[in-house]
């Protein structure tokens, strides 16, 4: 049998070249799937046809090397939930394994809350759409992003069916959850850094831009792929904070422009004024 061992060395092997934010992820998915099948040699045969997805930046592959693990598990019937959530326990101790944090907030196949049936998924997005909470919102943003990794092609369009069309009323709830912009320039048009001359990436571009994105797909708007690759060209810098020099403070200053526009052009068109 497979160690993680060997497959957290083949990773790091195959880390070594330099990568784009697309390649490094498609590393991610191959051991990950390989974790999964490790999994499943510690088990029984599966007692009926299941999924396993990632959610949050794997689901929308911008995983780094910092990321924790964000992922669930959809069955095709009732009565299995210990089985799967013990594959979901297991699944999230190899990634620990090869070195992707558990989720602080729990969001994985070992939690109850995601590791479902189709009939209980079915439920729990129906509460989701429902709800104006703020955590809610926020969970039907990371199951929007979901990714199937292993598993049953038929269970993975199921879920797409569950989760999708987007109704106006949850776009504007999407759009409201993301019309606080933090700001990233002065009123001089200096970028805003902190006492270390550091600025924050994270909530000023790639937040922003990872959320106004979410909207246009779901709208069925095109995407600018030149704005995508310079916002996931410092994404794979990996650091929320970013040490600013003479080398980067224009094309942050630029992206921080950019990504606040489209912004700002996303929630309106929904109908929301920043």
């Amino acid at each position: 049998m497979e160690a993680y061992f060997d497959i957290h060395n083949w990773m790091q092997q195959r880390l070594q070249d330099e990568v784009s934010i697309q390649s490094l992820n498609t590393i991610y998915d191959q051991a990950m799937i390989r974790v999964v099948e490790k999994a499943l040699q510690e088990f029984s045969p599966p007692p009926c046809n299941f999924s396993w997805f990632v959610l949050g930046s794997g689901g929308r592959r911008e995983l780094v090397s910092t990321s924790d693990q964000d992922h669930g598990i959809i069955f095709e019937e009732t009565g299995h939930e210990h089985y799967f959530q013990k594959l979901g326990q297991t699944i999230s101790d190899g990634l620990f394994a090869l070195g992707f944090a558990y989720c602080e907030g729990k969001v994985m196949s070992s939690e109850r809350q995601w590791c479902k049936s189709v009939d209980e998924w079915k439920a729990q997005i129906s509460e989701w759409r429902a709800s104006e909470d703020l955590k809610d919102i926020r969970h039907m943003q990371m199951i929007i992003d979901a990714r199937m990794v292993y598993g049953s092609e038929a269970l993975e369009n199921q879920m797409k069916d569950i989760i999708f069309p987007i109704e106006q009323k949850l776009l504007e709830l999407l759009a409201t959850n993301m019309s606080l912009l933090k700001k990233g320039l002065t009123p001089l048009g200096q970028l805003i850094v902190d006492q270390q001359q550091r600025f924050d990436y994270k909530n000023c571009i790639y937040v922003p831009y990872v959320n106004a994105v979410r909207l246009l797909k779901l709208q069925g708007k095109p995407i600018d792929e030149s704005l995508y690759e310079a916002v996931m060209k410092f994404r794979l810098f990996e650091h929320p904070l970013i040490k600013v020099n003479q080398e980067n403070k224009a094309q942050l200053k630029v992206l921080t422009k950019a990504v606040k526009k489209l912004h700002n052009e996303v929630i309106t068109h929904i109908g929301i004024r920043c």
